[in-house]
């Protein structure tokens, strides 16, 4: 059993009864988990930015907590705990319905903006309330994640072993590193790729009645393979025109196909060769060089534009059509830039496309659903912790990684085991902040900067790994109860959503949400929001035209860190 320390040096140190203390968090995370039900549902509305405007409201929170709690006669320490409990619930709850909106609305923020494509693929084939589904199941596994870690994590990170201060020199280095692995691996989309002949020993046909007697049994042309023969098994006949190595070129009346062969064969230039095997996408150098070159420049360009916008105190003198709703005007572009570069891009595109919302399916085994999948989100659990450990390696970043390490695209489940990495990475990073705080004594996030402002003296460091604080118990309780209310008002919300969207004009729909997501871009960041978000819809439409993969816009915050800490 592990004790609770308490250290309130300038604050009453007259605590209420355990039981009483118990019920008020209840209580309190519940307010907190509705409120994060709100921030969850509505784009544009951040965690922090609630965690800040709590601080401004310090005073009438005060007055509210006494009023809700009065009756457990709380002291004015207490207090302070009960408003951080909502201030976490809000947090966590926020983790779980942040994916809704993504899905249903293509409406981003900066820890969902990676998973709009796959989740509104998921919504265009009617499974958006699988999406939603397997969202809340990442987080799920992240809680349980954190619950397992917590106490290794405390005894990596702080004394004795001071792993923390030992590696966080190497920031900069893993952003670099996760750049480049992530550019250099990117590949050729299959459409803009040749096809290439795969075959083995056993495909070198002997002649043309083996030849003909093969074609009735694959049922494939006799023609060059185009990229509709992808995977698939086909027999061709031609001559072959050039011999080197595994590698020959084919030729036919038709046009030329490229031969590999796994295994030595006698075939030699000018042979008449029949030959089956498997057609495979085979991009050539130019291609793939193309490729890098062109997520490089995705890259650099949004890095580019979020620094301008992040680092520059571009919004410090802009005008605000309602100043009262901008508290933090450091972080007031994410909104924009998200929505422009994930949001309303994706949104163009789909019109473009001329797509619609089929009836979605809510009849769904979740048992079967999330069979297999309990590694992925253990994969973006792992990196949210490195996220809530380290400065500089936000959500986004970590959600980087967490691609990295689940990125399976030739795979149909790869978008779910994505889906569930993201939500894993935001709820793990969620808690581990926390963490953080009382281990490190250091802000990871606006909302622990706020739970700073808050606590004062009762902020206590968990200095001895069997003497877990009371302000750190209760938050961590306060956390776990928002998770699991969170995690059933996901799958019944999203049911919601996925039985009205089936019903409505996707057309209609798509307009009235553009509309929506500029109004709100409007409303919180102004005229010099709008330009940016325009530039950034401008710019998140280049990767799929182009053949690139998303991701690489999430330069717009690791580029400006980069430069933040080489500077």
């Amino acid at each position: 059993m592990f004790s609770i320390r308490v250290k309130l040096e300038s604050l009453d140190t007259k605590l209420m009864e355990p039981v009483l203390l118990v019920l008020c968090v209840v209580l309190l995370s519940m307010v907190g988990t509705a409120l994060g039900v709100i921030t969850g549902l509505t784009p544009g509305i951040h965690v922090n930015l609630v965690a800040a405007s709590f601080v401004a409201l310090h005073t009438q929170l005060t007055t509210l907590v006494t009023f809700l709690v009065g009756w457990a006669e709380p002291t004015y320490a207490d207090i302070l705990i009960l408003i951080c409990c909502v201030i976490i619930a809000n947090a966590v709850s926020h983790t779980f319905l942040d994916y809704i909106p993504s899905v249903f609305l293509g409406a981003p923020d900066a820890d969902t903006a990676l998973s709009v494509l796959p989740g509104h693929r998921m919504l265009l084939k009617g499974r958006g309330y699988e999406a939603v589904l397997l969202s809340a199941f990442g987080s799920l596994v992240a809680l349980f994640f954190f619950l397992c870690l917590m106490f290794p994590a405390r005894f990596l990170m702080g004394s004795p072993l001071h792993v923390y201060e030992k590696l966080s020199w190497s920031i900069p280095l893993i952003l670099v590193t996760v750049v480049a692995l992530l550019i250099v691996s990117e590949r050729t989309r299959m459409e803009r790729c040749k096809p290439m002949l795969r075959c083995t020993s056993g495909g070198i046909l002997r002649d043309e009645r083996e030849f003909r007697r093969m074609h009735e049994l694959v049922g494939a042309g006799t023609g060059t393979p185009s990229s509709h023969h992808f995977w698939k098994a086909v027999v061709v006949e031609g001559t072959i025109l050039r011999r080197k190595s595994r590698f020959a070129l084919l030729s036919n009346g038709n046009g030329s196909v490229r031969l590999e062969f796994e295994s030595p064969c006698r075939l030699k230039e000018g042979d008449k060769a029949y030959v089956a095997g498997i057609v495979e996408p085979s991009p050539s150098y130019r291609q793939a060089l193309l490729t890098k070159i062109w997520a490089l420049g995705v890259f650099l360009v949004s890095g580019l534009l979020g620094y301008v916008v992040l680092s520059t105190g571009l919004f410090g003198t802009n005008w605000f059509p309602f100043p009262s709703l901008v508290i933090d005007k450091s972080s007031v572009g994410l909104f924009p830039l998200f929505t422009g570069l994930f949001g309303l891009s994706t949104l163009i595109l789909s019109l473009a496309r001329n797509t619609g919302i089929p009836e979605q399916c809510v009849e769904i085994s979740e048992g079967e659903l999330f069979r297999g999948r309990f590694s992925s989100g253990l994969k973006g659990a792992v990196a949210g912790c490195v996220a809530g450990w380290f400065p500089g390696i936000s959500n986004a970043t970590a959600t980087v990684i967490a691609k990295m390490l689940d990125d399976r695209d030739k795979k149909d489940d790869s978008e779910r085991d994505f889906i569930v990495a993201v939500s894993a990475v935001n709820t793990s990073s969620c808690f581990f902040t926390l963490l953080a705080l009382f281990v490190l004594l250091r802000a990871r996030s606006g909302v622990m900067n706020a739970m700073i402002s808050e606590l004062g003296d009762a902020l206590v460091p968990w200095t001895e790994i069997e003497l877990v604080p009371l302000a750190m118990a209760t938050l961590l309780l306060s956390g776990v109860i928002a998770a699991c209310v969170g995690f059933i008002l996901t799958k019944k919300i999203g049911r919601r959503f996925a039985l009205a969207c089936s019903d409505l004009d996707y057309r209609k729909l798509v307009y009235t949400i553009m509309i929506l997501l500029v109004g709100m871009v409007f409303l919180l960041s102004g005229i010099l929001g709008l330009v940016i978000a325009f530039l950034a819809t401008c710019l998140g439409m280049i990767p799929p035209l182009v053949g690139v993969k998303r991701v690489h816009l999430m330069g717009c915050l690791i580029f400006p860190l980069i430069i933040l800490f080489v500077g």
